[in-house]
């Protein structure tokens, strides 16, 4: 018996089986095929006769040279070079305008509710996802990678035990996203409590029985939403009222639990606040990347109160670890800089730290990376001296929720980094600790090395903040001026810079350079707390220097 199946009623057509003619196919084939082609190769060939053409990624897809790379990191070149040329940029964020405007369609990275309530995607992943206790299942053949790739609650525990070990506590703030205190304009129906993960309590459970204190604001939040607005309705992050409400209980929950890291000073900080008013589309916004916001969003009015007088220190006895929510409302960056565009790069002073500073009567010592909660903000923070760590009364860890619920697979794909950190086992010498400075001649070093490797970049439209940086390895050929001795060092240099990829993110290993480094201290100030993809986590105490400027040698 044959093994085709028949069909039983030959009689009847099936509706839903759409047919076309040959010639017809042929006609449409022949009309999208130029279409589809001439675009992408015009802007290949036009960078060729730009004088650029041996280092067109196109011109390196055909090389045979072995310094072009695999063929695969060649492909990826000449699809992102595509991605990112004129034409394909206004066709995407028109498509994108008219989708949103008249349809009220996102995209991957923006969810767009009602109401125009924008949602992170990776925020809806987290919270309907795998989730935090049970690794999901992965094909080993398929994606072997994920088996490397660690639990968020095992790191956080492996953490909390590292901080016990030095006699410092732990104080875990797991900051609700804007979906669970909204999820009306996501879905109908009535809510009365916060939308957790089904996990999300067990999680924090765990902690708690690790000797974590877990301090969980969903439930505050949700009982202000009816009196103010709690997160910002294009942006992933919280209100300043709000914000300003939750570093009151955090001050009153140390001051009860904590005494001893509330040092009272003996003269009281002269304090300076201003009231500014700015306003801001948000990051979802610009996530979006449509082609003109202002015709489909109005900008977001805030209120910030900024403090002048109380900058972090690293004497302070209490460390906050944390990420965007600790940054928003303090790093230009993330929106909120003034409408002239002056002093665009200059710290607002008005976020969380500041706030809680005030509140403690004291400054506090900040390591806070955007969108590096989970991995750089703790890496900054035990590159201090073994001392300087076990002096610390405090830990104060404020991060998205999102981060510690996201499966394995998922944290990657959102660019979000669970890794081990070692904590420097050196002791300073008894001097004050390195202060960044402005960079001076005699602080400025140029070298002529060789790129070996550098660290994953990062995608600009994949990301909500406008900077990026990344670590590099590279191999020193000879010192052109200054004085380096460093004989264990990395490169921190730029990925991208206000949404731009930067020079140093074309550099390709194996190509000599010659680099104007400067300590990692005196890095410019746009260049601190920036989220920071490092693929060297084995060398924690490596010296690092920022790539102030790069040249290839030819």
């Amino acid at each position: 018996m044959s093994d085709t199946p028949t069909n039983p009623y030959p009689d009847e057509k099936d509706t839903t089986d759409y047919q076309i003619s040959r010639s017809h196919a042929w006609r449409i084939a022949l009309y999208f095929f130029p279409v589809i082609t001439l675009l992408p190769l015009s802007h290949h060939l036009i960078q060729a006769f730009r004088g650029k053409g041996a280092e067109t990624p196109a011109a390196k897809l055909f090389s045979w040279r072995p310094s072009a790379g695999p063929l695969l990191t060649r492909l990826h070149e000449v699809e992102k070079s595509t991605d990112k040329a004129g034409y394909a940029t206004f066709i995407r964020q028109t498509t994108q305008s008219l989708l949103t405007y008249f349809g009220g369609e996102g995209n991957r990275k923006v969810y767009v509710g009602s109401g125009d309530w924008l949602y992170y995607q990776p925020e809806l992943t987290a919270l309907h996802g795998w989730g935090p206790l049970k690794r999901e299942p992965f094909s080993p053949m398929k994606d072997p990678s994920v088996a490397k790739l660690r639990m968020a609650k095992d790191v956080v525990l492996e953490y909390a035990a590292q901080l016990k070990e030095r006699g410092v506590p732990l104080l875990l703030v797991p900051v609700p996203v804007k979906a669970m205190i909204y999820p009306e304009y996501l879905a109908i129906g009535r809510f009365k409590e916060p939308l957790y993960h089904p996990d999300q309590k067990a999680l924090y459970d765990q902690f708690r029985a690790a000797g974590i204190d877990v301090m969980d604001l969903s439930e505050e939040m949700w009982k202000l939403k009816y009196r103010m607005q709690i997160f910002l309705q294009q942006d992933t992050h919280w209100t300043p009222d709000v914000m300003k409400l939750m570093a009151e209980h955090l001050n009153k929950h140390i001051r009860t639990q904590y005494p001893q890291a509330v040092k009272e000073p003996l003269e009281s900080p002269l304090v300076n606040p201003r009231i500014i008013d700015r306003s801001s589309y948000g990051d979802l916004v610009g996530l979006l990347d449509v082609t003109a916001p202002q015709f489909i969003f109005g900008k977001e009015e805030a209120t910030l109160v900024s403090i002048q007088g109380l900058d972090p220190s690293p004497k302070s006895p209490i460390a906050v670890l944390g990420d965007s929510f600790v940054n928003v409302f303090d790093d230009p960056a993330l929106g909120f800089t003034p409408e002239d565009g002056t002093a665009k790069d200059e710290r607002i002073k008005a976020g969380l730290a500041n706030q809680l500073a005030v509140l403690l009567n004291q400054p506090l010592d900040v390591f806070a990376v955007n969108g590096g909660g989970a991995t750089p903000a703790r890496r900054d923070f035990a590159r201090r001296f073994d001392d300087e760590v076990r002096a610390k009364k405090l830990v104060v860890w404020v991060i998205a929720c999102r981060d510690l619920l996201l499966s394995p697979s998922a944290a990657r794909d959102a660019n979000v980094t669970w890794e081990r950190v070692e904590f420097n086992p050196k002791t300073s010498d008894g001097s004050a600790p390195a202060v960044a400075t402005t960079p001076t001649p005699d602080t400025k070093i140029i070298i002529e090395a060789k790129l070996v490797e550098k660290s994953k970049l990062q995608d600009a439209g994949g990301t909500p903040y406008t900077h990026a940086l990344h670590t590099a390895n590279y191999e020193l050929q000879k010192v052109v001026s200054g004085t380096f001795a460093s004989t264990d060092w990395l490169a921190l240099q730029w990925t991208f810079k206000n949404k731009e990829n930067q020079p140093t993110a074309s550099a390709t290993p194996g190509k000599i350079y010659r680099l104007t480094l400067v300590p990692e201290s005196a890095a410019p100030p746009e260049a601190k707390s920036v989220n920071t993809s490092d693929d060297f986590t084995d060398r924690f105490t490596a010296e690092r220097f920022f790539v102030e400027q790069i040249e290839e040698v030819k």
